[in-house]
């Protein structure tokens, strides 16, 4: 073995070492770095469908908390629009 390689070995030690004592003094373990990271709540999921015949449906989206009207399988899938103002009008309606 020559003492560069001899010198380039224990600078890789060296340098592993320092690596490990940093990471601990971040509170990160190894077996921390291999862990999946912590699963967020979902923001987005189908409230209801729909089917209006074997190819088209309406689904309804929540989305952040508003919900959303979508019709989908056709050509082409369509925005139907948010279901906020006509719920509103609902209430509005049973309360007068």
């Amino acid at each position: 073995m020559t003492t560069s390689t001899l010198c380039s070995a224990t600078a890789f030690l060296l340098l592993l070492i320092a690596a490990a004592i940093v990471l601990r003094r971040r509170g990160t373990s190894w077996r921390g770095m291999l862990r999946p990271p912590a699963a967020r709540p979902r923001r987005l999921r189908v409230v209801e469908t729909l089917a209006l015949d074997p190819k088209r449906r309406v689904l309804l989206i929540d989305c952040a908390g508003r919900e959303i009207a979508v019709l989908v399988g056709g050509g082409t899938d369509l925005l139907l629009g948010d279901c906020a103002p006509a719920f509103a009008a609902l209430v509005a309606e049973g309360l007068s």
